[in-house]
């Protein structure tokens, strides 16, 4: 099933679980404070050929829709996916729509299990 995707627009999904999806525009001022204030204190570095080829695809309109996963415990919010392409946003210095799943946490051990499963 596709989603459709319209600039400007927000679509929106919960459960009772604590789980959201939203496809959110995300701007660059956006896409800054998040990766300061949701870094998760293990995260790896940033590659910077990564990054480079993420803003050129943004720049250029290749960019395809794709998903950032935070994982939120006792209030604040980690970023467990999505870390190099939020510095693309900020690099390209573009709007660009994401895919953007919200997860509560129960111990700090589950955020960093989530992590895991990314970070591979």
């Amino acid at each position: 099933m596709a989603i459709e995707v319209r600039p400007m627009t927000t679509t929106s999904s919960s459960s009772s679980s604590g789980e959201s999806l939203d496809i959110i525009e995300i701007t660059p001022l956006m896409a800054q404070a998040w990766l300061e204030r949701m870094r998760f204190p293990n995260q790896r570095p940033v590659r910077e050929r990564h990054v480079e080829f993420l803003a050129s695809e943004i720049t250029h309109g290749r960019f395809r829709l794709s998903a950032i996963d935070i994982r939120e415990l006792d209030g604040q919010d980690y970023l467990v996916n999505g870390q190099h392409r939020l510095h693309a946003v900020v690099r390209a210095n573009a709007t660009i729509q994401m895919v953007v799943v919200r997860r509560r946490a129960t111990s700090f051990e589950e955020v960093a299990r989530d992590y895991a499963t990314f970070d591979r």
